[in-house]
């Protein structure tokens, strides 16, 4: 079944210029004006103009950090896949990172989210 390739990426406890760091190293690409290509698939890293520093932790809408992945054509499992080794590499590095988009119940943990349910447990 097909779906929107688009996805955003929201991140906290990690820069702006870390995260793009980070994807820059792990992925083997280089950032210009915090945008990259990766396989045919646009990543830009950015400030997130909704930022708002005092906001529950699991309000991540609100954290400071956004990445937008978007296919050029079409997308599909590259997508996933890449949004799925973009969430591993925020995690690793003790970031946290919520993916939103049509495909999050692909993703590990249903794209982060289950994550914040196990930090509100603990």
């Amino acid at each position: 079944m097909p779906f929107n390739s688009y996805c955003k990426i929201y991140v906290s406890k990690l820069r702006q210029s870390t995260v793009s760091g980070l994807i820059g190293q792990e992925c083997g690409c280089e950032f210009s004006d915090l945008g990259a290509e990766i396989q045919g698939i646009d990543i830009e890293v950015r400030r997130n103009p909704d930022s708002d520093p005092g906001a529950e932790p699991e309000d991540f809408v609100f954290w400071p950090v956004i990445i937008e992945v978007e296919a050029e054509s079409g997308g599909g499992e590259e997508v996933v896949d890449l949004v799925a080794g973009l969430l591993r590499i925020l995690w690793e590095s003790e970031g946290m990172a919520v993916a939103s988009c049509d495909f999050e119940d692909r993703l590990p943990w249903e794209g982060g989210a289950a994550r914040l349910g196990d930090r509100r447990g603990s």
